[in-house]
């Protein structure tokens, strides 16, 4: 408009609410301790299924082997946010991720609580635990028991990560019961790889204030309406749903016409179990379904 002046999207301050510390780490970071340590480097190729990019992310995030490399990890995390505009941060982390690497549970929250404080500065800096779908409800009561122990200490939610067919929601109450019971927000992933009766129970069953992802909610224009018109207990609104909208969309495998959520820049459609490339002249493998 005639006479509007604009803004850098960079100079515009910003909440990051989606960031996990396993799939935030510098490429060049990751190489450099890979190197150190005699490990394969991790080299994304473009991700074939949910499996695919998770076991990326799980071999990045194994090249870090002790809390000095945590601390600069998280560092170069909020360095890399306050660069773009942003001033809070939430970082996610299932603390099982580093294998008892950094101590117990307590310890490694407490080191990635630290480094992030350390590291802020004028970016607010808040936690979030994540429980891992993969790893099973015992997990998933410790994950949720420990993160309460912090609750106004650092961790302001609780989150469930991973494949969402292998472990539904409903196995999740009573873990992220204790978290809300602790003032925690309930931030749990959801329609991802799977569809809106995922979506439907983390509303429902996890009590989720806001959904990582969310994104086939749309699949069910009832659901829509039902998240529209719900109120988180946090925000007093309709519950929110963290996800990029420039970045992940629907699409169909060339053969069965599977649906499935991926990122475009990805050069895949696929079938849920295999991948086969948007520019490659070969016939699409066989599907499953």
């Amino acid at each position: 408009m005639t006479g509007v002046g604009t803004r850098s999207l960079l100079e515009l301050p910003k909440a990051h609410l989606h960031l996990h510390l396993d799939g935030s780490l510098r490429r060049s970071t990751v190489e450099e301790i890979a190197r150190r340590e005699g490990r394969e480097i991790p080299r994304p190729t473009g991700y074939g299924s949910f499996a695919h990019f998770t076991a990326t992310i799980t071999a990045a995030a194994a090249c870090l082997r002790d809390e000095a490399d945590v601390r600069r990890a998280v560092r170069e995390i909020v360095e890399d946010a306050r660069a773009a505009g942003v001033v809070w941060l939430e970082l996610s982390v299932w603390p099982g991720l580093f294998r008892g690497r950094l101590g117990d549970y307590r310890a490694a929250v407490t080191a990635v609580l630290e480094a992030g404080r350390d590291a802020a500065g004028e970016v607010g800096f808040g936690l979030v635990l994540a429980a891992n779908r993969g790893a099973g409800v015992d997990d998933a009561l410790t994950v949720a028991t420990t993160a309460a122990g912090f609750a106004g200490d650092g961790v302001v939610g609780f989150g469930l990560d991973g494949d969402e067919a292998s472990a539904p929601a409903a196995w999740f109450g009573r873990p992220f019961a204790i978290a809300r019971e602790a003032g925690l927000l309930s931030v749990p992933h959801a329609g991802e790889p799977a569809g809106p009766e995922s979506v439907r129970a983390a509303l429902g069953v996890l009590g989720a204030d806001r959904v990582m992802h969310g994104v086939r909610a749309v699949e069910d224009p009832a659901l829509v309406e039902e998240r529209a018109a719900r109120r988180s207990t946090s925000a007093r609104r309709a519950t929110p749903c963290s996800a990029c909208t420039t970045r992940w969309g629907p699409t169909r495998c060339r053969r069965c016409s599977t649906r499935v959520s991926v990122a475009p820049s990805t050069p895949t459609t696929h079938c849920c179990s295999t991948p086969t490339s948007s520019t490659s002249t070969r016939s699409p493998a066989p599907c499953s379904g």
